[in-house]
């Protein structure tokens, strides 16, 4: 999570330049956040 936290910090102009970037590194976010279980 550490990790993939400062490759966005590193990665962030290039996220905000590209929305689709930036909405992936969201859902991402929001995946390691909240763990998607399966019923």
């Amino acid at each position: 999570m550490c990790s993939l936290f400062m490759k966005g910090e590193m990665n962030r102009r290039e996220i905000y330049a590209n929305p689709s970037s930036r909405a992936h590194a969201w859902f991402m976010l929001l995946s390691a956040l909240i763990p998607l279980h399966s019923p």
